[in-house]
Parts: C-alpha cells; structure tokens; sequence
C-alpha cells in the first residue's frame, strides 16, 4: 500500500492524456468522460500558476513513471524533489475536485 489518494492514478491518467494535446484544435473525444476528463483538466491547468503548469507538463510530457519523471525535472530545475511532488499533489487534488472525485 503506497498511502496515496484514491483519485492519484486517474489524475495522473487526465494530465497524461491532456497535455501532449493540449494545444490541438482538432482533437475528437471517443467518449463523453474523455471529454469531461480533457475540460476537468484544462481548468485545473488553469487555476495553476505559469512556473507550476511548466513543471507539471515537463513532469507529464516525460515518459517512463512519474517517480522518474520527477526525479528528472527537479534535477533540470535544480530543486528539492518536494516542491515538485506538492506541485503535482496541489494538482491532483484540483482536478479531482473538477472531475467530483473528492
């Protein structure tokens, strides 16, 4: 038992789904909860600041786990990997919320 949220994986799932195609105009949604799943995360980057939804899509954009992919990112931006780990956490609970999880 890792001791994380319930929500952690689907919130991982939404960011990894949302961000490599964040900018495309022509994106279809092959289901109703791919499309609310894609807004609920659209609004979560939003209410982010502009230093963390860069951390968050360098963290997400990496392939591999996500353990890795933030060991990675706090070495490129030389940081503790806990300012990154709350920045994810701050994160995941906000779309959660979107998405009526919590």
């Amino acid at each position: 038992m890792t001791g994380k949220p319930f929500y952690t994986d689907y919130a991982r799932h939404m960011f990894r789904y949302y961000i490599p195609r964040r900018d495309d105009k022509s994106i279809v949604f092959h289901s109703d909860a791919e499309k609310l799943n894609f807004g609920a995360a659209q609004r979560t980057m939003g209410r982010m600041i502009a230093s963390e939804r860069v951390i968050l899509e360098d963290v997400y954009l990496l392939a591999g786990d996500t353990r890795t992919s933030v060991q990675s990112v706090a070495k490129s931006y030389n940081t503790n990997e806990n300012n990154i780990w709350q920045i994810l956490n701050r994160a995941e609970k906000l779309i959660a919320k979107e998405r009526g999880l919590i």
